[in-house]
């Protein structure tokens, strides 16, 4: 392999492409040297090896998939890219954004230092790959975020600079932001969950040994910790993940900032607390209220003696005799009911308990209990609820607890819903079959004509098959089948199927003996109906008029095949019974009873 040391100018070799303001490298090894420049809108380091001693500035992208390397100043304008080995050395990756717009980082191996100097378009930088930073991270233009996404952000041995309320990780995933905590010693985590909410989390570690703590901003507190409902009022609209990667004892300090945008409705930050999820619900108890620290527009509650890490949030509780119940256990009796017990609090009276189901607005009627427990019985299988409680004593209640989650138990005799499997149609009838439901004590079916909007028969069955008598011919109709089981399945999807047509010397019949009043092709539905009827039939389009008129064949309404389309209004009509006459092209006429009711 040759060996290429650019000076002040590129020099294009073997191995080495230059074209349209892009710099490819196919397999040489290249080398800047100290107090050089190298200039060029694009660099792909596609193989072999790139040392960079001096400066390397790109307009837009770096992208290497080989081995880069150097003491030297990495300038992008847009992406740094690095699938290769990458060996920082004392270098520094400055990321200029001078290409506007979003930029992205991704780099499989440590960065030293890393600049962020992004002053045109989306100045916020996104991490697209697990990223450790062992020197100094810099945010040193106004409004430099990192996104953290899906993969953590570790600056255990960095030195951070520039963070402040416009300026911080964006924890917008699952990804955190990684940092040591000496003994007795406190670290900022300027985190938040998007571009435009700060929420600071500092961490004092009180313990005699250094650790390393992972943190990340959630959008909301939400009732199950990380997962459930958001919670919507009395509450900072945030909540903080804290956990500790290194083994041993936990003694913590935490202090949670927010901006005052952030309080949710009904919100006091005069008395409130900053709480942990115990995996059953908020820790919220009257010894952790107090008035918020810090300023107006960016209070701060802190909490000290943390020996269990997990998540936390801030919420508040107006001052009364007795707080709101906590340490709640939720016991599954059976599919459809389950009991809450709950830390009895001194000199409570009573409690009172309401649920929901989880996702809705509407809480049910309050249980008044003067034990610490309660059961609720007449709730649906496999299905996810929240509850609150809260306490009656002094006179006074005290404020709801956070809505806690709960699921009952799935039915073990819950059936699938049949799939249909075949229909065997003959003029006037039609044998319909499904599969078979495994623990299904039988089924039931019902049927329409095709565009009815109301389901006029069913049936009972026993064995996955039925038989559909007292049908139309050559008409198209719909069927649904269930299982019945203790719980009955949803009916299968509507299944369209059509009756054979009449053999050709009934059809005939048929169109000379009309005057009987009894139709095949025709066919009036709704019937009864107490507003539009439909007309069906396989001759429509020969149909030149209808004409509705009373039993005794008076007049009322002529209406065109088109007009009909969209149904006859009938709802005006007196209640009794009518006659649709149908005039066809070829001097042939077809009437249908109906009834208005």
């Amino acid at each position: 392999m040759k060996r290429f040391t650019l000076g002040l100018l590129v020099m294009m070799s073997y191995g080495i492409m230059a074209q349209q303001a892009t710099f490819i490298n196919y397999g040489a090894n290249v080398q800047i040297s100290s107090g050089t420049t190298l200039g060029t809108g694009m660099l792909i380091n596609d193989s072999g090896a790139l040392t960079n001693q001096g400066t390397l500035a790109t307009d837009f992208d770096l992208k290497s998939d080989a081995t880069l390397q150097g003491n030297g100043v990495f300038r992008v304008g847009r992406d740094f890219w690095s699938t290769g080995l990458f060996l920082a050395g004392t270098s520094v990756i400055e990321m200029t954004g001078n290409a506007g717009g979003p930029a992205q980082l991704y780099c499989s191996d440590p960065i030293y230092r890393l600049r962020l100097t992004k002053t045109t378009g989306a100045q916020t930088v996104s991490a697209q790959s697990f990223i450790a930073v062992s020197n100094s991270l810099q945010l040193a233009a106004a409004n430099n975020k990192i996104e953290v996404i899906q993969e953590d952000f570790d600056i255990r041995t960095a030195t951070v600079t520039g963070t402040n309320g416009s300026k911080y990780f964006v924890t917008s995933g699952v990804g955190r932001l990684i940092r040591t905590v000496g003994p007795g010693q406190t670290q900022d985590f300027p985190v938040g969950f998007d571009e435009s909410t700060y929420n600071l989390m500092k961490v004092r570690n009180n313990g005699a040994i250094a650790q390393d703590f992972a943190v990340r901003c959630l959008e909301n507190p939400f009732s199950g910790g990380v997962s459930g409902s958001p919670v919507t009022t009395d509450a900072v609209d945030a909540s903080w993940q804290v956990n500790k990667l290194t083994p041993g004892a936990l003694n913590m300090q935490l202090t949670a900032q927010w901006r005052s945008s952030d309080a949710l409705p009904g919100f006091n930050r005069n008395w409130c607390a900053l709480t942990r999820h115990t995996g059953s619900g908020w820790d919220l108890t009257t010894g952790l209220l107090g008035p918020s620290g810090g300023s107006v527009s960016a209070p701060t509650r802190s909490r000290n003696g943390l020996t269990t890490d997990g998540v936390f949030a801030v919420f508040d509780e107006t001052p009364a005799p007795c707080g709101a119940p906590y340490d709640f256990t939720v016991s599954e009796q059976s599919e459809t009911s389950v009991a809450i017990s709950w830390q009895p609090l001194s000199g409570v009276g009573s409690y009172q308990v309401r649920y929901r189901l989880n996702g809705t607005t509407a809480w049910s009627a309050v249980t008044t209990v003067t034990q610490p427990f309660v059961i609720y019985s007449s709730l649906l299988p496999d299905t996810d609820y929240e509850f609150q409680v809260r306490s009656l004593c002094g006179g006074s209640y005290s404020s709801f607890s956070p809505a806690q989650l709960f699921a009952t138990k799935i039915t073990a005799t819950t059936c699938q819903i049949p799939v249909h499997s075949t229909v065997v149609a003959g003029v006037n009838n039609a044998q319909v079959f499904w599969n078979a439901v495994p623990g299904a004590t039988g089924y039931t079916l019902r049927w329409r004509l095709q565009g009815a909007t109301t389901w006029g028969s069913t049936a009972t069955t026993t064995p996955a098959n039925f038989n559909i008598t007292g049908l139309l011919a050559n008409t198209n109709y719909q069927y649904q089948v269930r299982a019945n089981c203790p719980a009955a399945t949803a009916f299968l999807s509507p299944v369209s199927f059509k009756t054979l047509p009449l053999p050709a010397f009934v059809a005939q019949q048929n169109q000379t003996d009309w005057q009987l009043h009894e139709s095949v092709s025709l066919v009036v539905f709704p019937n009864p109906t107490d507003g539009k009827i439909f007309v069906a039939g396989d001759a429509l389009d020969n149909i030149g008029q209808l004409v509705v008129t009373t039993i005794d064949g008076r007049a009322l309404y002529t209406i065109t095949p088109h007009q009909a389309s969209t149904g006859i209004d009938v709802s005006d009509m007196p209640a009794g019974i009518y006659l649709l006459k149908a005039q066809y092209a070829h001097g042939r006429s077809e009437t249908v009873r109906f009834v208005k009711e």
